[in-house]
């Protein structure tokens, strides 16, 4: 059985469950426009680029105690786990969504692609490169390169970043020229 939204191609059943169970999620967790749930989270700091002290040093996360930030690069960060080494999060970013780049000062990162598609710039000791990713890609983000990353797709895109060390905040990143004017 076929379902079409108006304007939009006919598609399964199964895939329009997906996609509402998609939206439900994306409302659910990111709330774009609702600064409320970051401030209220982040009460003990400012800086929503990093994770709260409160939060640091678990060992396990699950999904409705995640905390969330937003990155330099104009991202929603869903925090995870930090330890001294390090912290991982999900980073989400909805269709049509052009990042800041920026140059990462202190740290790198290691990316899983785990929805969406779009182009991921990675420049670093002027070696530039944009790469195609999607739902399986893995890539590096060296300390001291500049990145920026835009969903060409029609889902929100989701990856699963680790950074080393553990994201300091605000000063970790300089916002630089990419390939794309952000949105």
């Amino acid at each position: 059985m076929a379902v079409s939204i108006e304007g939009s191609p006919p598609c399964s059943y199964f895939m329009c469950l997906q996609l509402y169970s998609q939206y439900i999620r994306y409302n659910h967790f990111m709330r774009l426009n609702d600064e409320q749930q970051m401030n209220e989270k982040h009460s003990d700091h400012a800086d929503k680029t990093k994770m709260p002290s409160s939060e640091t040093l678990k060992q396990v996360c699950q999904p409705e105690e995640r905390v969330l930030g937003r990155a330099d690069d104009g991202s929603v960060m869903e925090f995870m786990l930090q330890t001294e080494h390090g912290n991982t999060y999900l980073c989400r970013f909805p269709p049509g969504f052009i990042s800041h780049a920026a140059i990462q000062l202190c740290t790198e990162e290691i990316w899983y692609f785990i929805q969406g598609e779009g182009v991921f710039w990675i420049k670093h000791e002027g070696i530039e490169r944009q790469v195609p990713f999607n739902a399986g890609t893995a890539l590096h983000a060296p300390c001291g390169g500049a990145m920026q990353f835009r969903n060409n797709g029609h889902l929100e895109a989701v990856a699963h970043v680790v950074t080393m060390p553990p994201w300091p905040g605000s000063d970790g990143a300089k916002l630089t020229k990419g390939p794309w004017e952000s949105v």
